[in-house]
C-alpha cells in the first residue's frame, strides 16, 4: 500500500525499498494526474512507458525527467528503444 507525504510517495509501512516500476494506479498517485489521463498519454505514444500492453509499467525516473522536461524524457526514451539489447 502506498500513502502520499506532501509531494511524495513512499510504501506504507514496509521494510522493502520502494520500486523503480509504477503501476498505473502508482504512477497516477506519484504524478497527481488520474489513471484514465495517464492511458490518455499512453495511447497517444505521448509519455515513457514499458511492457506490454497487458502489464505497463512506469519508470520513476522517466516519470521524474518527464515532469521536468516532457520532450527530452521522449527523446531519451525512444532512444532506448532503438538500443539493441545485450545478447
Amino acid at each position: 500500500m502506498w500513502t502520499t507525504r506532501g509531494d511524495s510517495i513512499t510504501p506504507g509501512g514496509g521494510a522493502n525499498p520502494p520500486t523503480p516500476w509504477l503501476t498505473y494506479a502508482e504512477a497516477a498517485a506519484y504524478t497527481g494526474w488520474s489513471v484514465g489521463y495517464l492511458q490518455n498519454l499512453v495511447s497517444a505514444g505521448k509519455i515513457p512507458v514499458y511492457g506490454r500492453p497487458r502489464s505497463r509499467r512506469f519508470r520513476r525516473d522517466m516519470l521524474d525527467l518527464y515532469l521536468t522536461d516532457p520532450n527530452m524524457a521522449m527523446r531519451k526514451f525512444r532512444a532506448e528503444r532503438k538500443r539493441p539489447h545485450d545478447r
